[in-house]
């Protein structure tokens, strides 16, 4: 028994094997085309939803847990001394406040564990980035405390840059946050766009997805650290990741990038082309 274990949800686009294999309880999010309703990553894969998506005319919609499975998931941890819930960012979803509800009414139930809420400020693997870090200092013996402590540090130094091949779905899904350049949509340019102090929002203009993604990696090259795994992450574009890949590994051939796909919860409102990495940014 671990006296911290760790929870999160689907959103952190860490694949269920991954989370089982680092001790984490992962709740799904759920998915809608209309009334059909989806466990994310379950119900519905990444491969299915995106050619799902590029022919539907409504855009689909997503939901964090409920209520109810947020408190199941405290009980099958509450063998634990203690239990960290990380939440995607409060900004863009309310599953960090539905899970502090949760442990609200659980504590009133003289719940046995300490229930700590989480809330990123990041979303998809910038996410699943803290919540691997802090399944290992949880497996390594640190209490809540300590694991809280490090991921405050380690937040504001994930990168998450990406480029998207139309903004129509951000648009759609109301979750244009700090982007300036909708306008230019129409125009063919693709945005630079950065997530940080749990929002979005765009850097500059490129001309092209190509250039887009070379503009990702140099945003590598300029901030990352030397021992961050990277993750590349992709909306059904597979051939504009492995290019990423290989601008990588062309300038550090030490490096083994992971390519992953962005899942259905943040694929909404990327729509299907986008192409961006997450990585640990260096202390500044």
């Amino acid at each position: 028994m671990q006296n911290v274990r760790i929870i999160t949800h689907s959103g952190c686009d860490l694949s269920y094997q991954e989370t089982e294999s680092n001790n984490v309880i992962m709740i799904p999010d759920f998915v809608f085309f209309g009334t059909e309703q989806y466990r994310n990553n379950l119900d519905i894969l990444p491969e299915d939803f995106y050619a799902r998506l590029a022919e539907c005319e409504k855009l689909p919609t997503s939901a964090h847990p409920s209520l109810g499975d947020y408190m199941d998931a405290f009980r099958q941890a509450s063998d634990s001394e203690e239990i960290i819930f990380i939440a995607l960012t409060s900004k863009m979803t309310g599953a960090y406040n539905s899970a502090c509800l949760a442990a609200n009414l659980l504590e009133e139930e003289d719940f046995p564990s300490k229930i700590h809420i989480y809330d990123s400020l990041q979303v998809s693997f910038g996410a699943g980035i803290l919540v691997l870090e802090a399944a290992r200092m949880a497996r390594e013996g640190y209490n809540a405390q300590a694991i809280l402590s490090h991921l405050d540090a380690l937040s504001p130094r994930i990168g998450v840059y990406f480029v998207m091949k139309t903004l129509k779905y951000a648009y759609k899904g109301g979750r244009v946050g700090a982007i300036k350049a909708l306008a230019a949509d129409s125009l063919g340019v693709k945005p630079l766009l950065v997530f940080e102090n749990g929002t979005v929002s765009d850097l500059h203009l490129n001309r092209t997805l190509k250039h887009g993604i070379q503009a990702v990696f140099k945003k590598y090259q300029t901030l990352a650290s030397e021992d961050s795994e990277v993750y590349i992450f992709h909306a059904s574009n597979e051939k504009g990741a492995h290019t990423l890949k290989r601008l990588i590994q062309d300038a550090y051939p030490h490096i083994e990038p992971r390519i992953e796909m962005v899942g259905p919860v943040l694929g909404i409102y990327t729509g299907v082309g986008c192409i961006g990495m997450a990585f640990k940014k260096k202390d500044v």
